[in-house]
């Protein structure tokens, strides 16, 4: 994929812009919502996805912490992730339908407009993350998928590779001071070609957290345990220092409460 895409397709989010690179124009279908007695259908937002080609690769890391060991193998079927973080102008779509709420209004929330739209959208709860993919037709991808999508099949450390700086990601030791468009590091892109899957915003992922899942994970497509107290974040935050950065590195926290530096992406199967 041409790293001169991003900022085409950015600007056109709101209006439009299809899937591109390995996927090709892919609208999404329209999501049926029934409430008050009948359906409507509603023309959700178009993401720009891209292709996670199906295959194994080692997840964890015996450099992090206690919750990344084992390393074991995982294997993890096809599946499209977004390549952008969701925007405040793709979330604002679902408040308009009358499906998603509207995040605390604190300062640093980028819903009160204080920054353009083109920003994600930050203090999300794991429900209203949830919510918002389901009305798109999507998913949140599982803590499985996600560290695919960061890390490839070669075990890199981040997304782009090994080390950190400035011009690779959003985050306290560089520029951050607070979030920045989606797409704004385009050096700092996965191996497919995914944006800010480190700093910017954390990203809520499906999987309930248990600290010794690894050692109980299944080979293929694990879907995190069945119960627990504590969502998964991942990736980091313009808040949070490069360690934080790491693409095996596992946050647990609570899941109806959020902060200024926790945002999501979506995915959906193949």
């Amino acid at each position: 994929m041409s790293r001169g895409f991003g900022a085409a397709c950015l600007s056109l989010l709101l209006a439009g812009c299809g899937n591109q690179g390995p996927t090709g124009e892919r609208p999404l279908p329209p999501t049926t919502v029934t409430g008050g007695g009948s359906e409507v259908v509603i023309q959700a937002p178009i993401h720009a996805q891209v292709l996670v080609p199906a295959g194994g690769f080692f997840m964890g890391s015996a450099r992090g912490r206690a919750d990344e060991l084992p390393v074991h193998e995982v294997w993890i079927d096809s599946f499209y992730i977004d390549q952008y973080e969701v925007s405040v102008a793709q979330y604002r779509q679902c408040v308009a339908a009358g499906i998603c709420e509207e995040p605390t209004l604190v300062n640093l929330c980028n819903w009160d407009g204080g920054v353009p739209d083109s920003h994600p959208i930050n203090c999300m709860t794991w429900a209203t993350a949830q919510t918002y993919c389901q009305w798109a037709g999507l998913r949140l991808p599982t803590e499985a998928e996600w560290e695919r999508a960061a890390r490839g099949a070669d075990g890199r450390t981040y997304p782009w590779g090994e080390g950190t700086g400035h011009e690779l990601a959003n985050y306290r030791e560089g520029s951050g001071r607070a979030t920045e468009p989606v797409g704004s590091h385009p050096e700092g892109v996965s191996p497919y070609g995914v944006h800010d899957l480190a700093g910017n915003v954390w990203e809520w992922v499906a999987d309930w957290y248990a600290p010794d899942y690894y050692a109980r994970s299944p080979r293929e497509n694990p879907p995190g345990p069945s119960q627990g107290d504590h969502r998964v974040l991942r990736g980091g935050s313009w808040w949070f220092e490069a360690p934080y950065l790491r693409s095996a590195l596992r946050q647990p926290y609570e899941p109806l409460v959020t902060d200024i530096d926790i945002g999501f992406r979506c995915a959906r199967d193949l």
